[in-house]
């Protein structure tokens, strides 16, 4: 039984296999153009120097991921992105105690 599911299994990666570009091709172009965007420029590198030089550490829970946060939510809607937003969770955190 194990065997037949086997050689079902590889037949079929084998047809998807043969020609495995196919999906591929339509995002070539967008891809290039992003990757050619980001090696040529320095604006994430400049984004991410403001972030790690005025906030800092962001250990979770903390008041530093707080305001990171908030400062990617303005970062991005400053660029125009659309539904920008937080979502509450739980993040477990860990604080130190007195010394024993």
């Amino acid at each position: 039984m194990l065997s037949g599911t086997t050689s079902r299994a590889q037949a079929s990666h084998g047809a998807r296999a043969a020609n495995p570009t196919v999906w591929i091709d339509r995002y070539r172009e967008p891809a290039a153009r992003l990757i050619g965007e980001a090696v040529g420029s320095t604006f994430a590198w400049h984004r991410l120097a403001v972030l790690t030089d005025t906030i800092g550490n962001r250990l979770s829970g903390s008041p530093a991921l707080d305001r990171a946060i908030q400062w990617a939510v303005g970062e991005m809607r400053r660029d125009g992105l659309e539904n920008v937003h937080t979502e509450r969770v739980m993040v477990p955190r860990w604080v130190r105690g007195a010394e024993s």
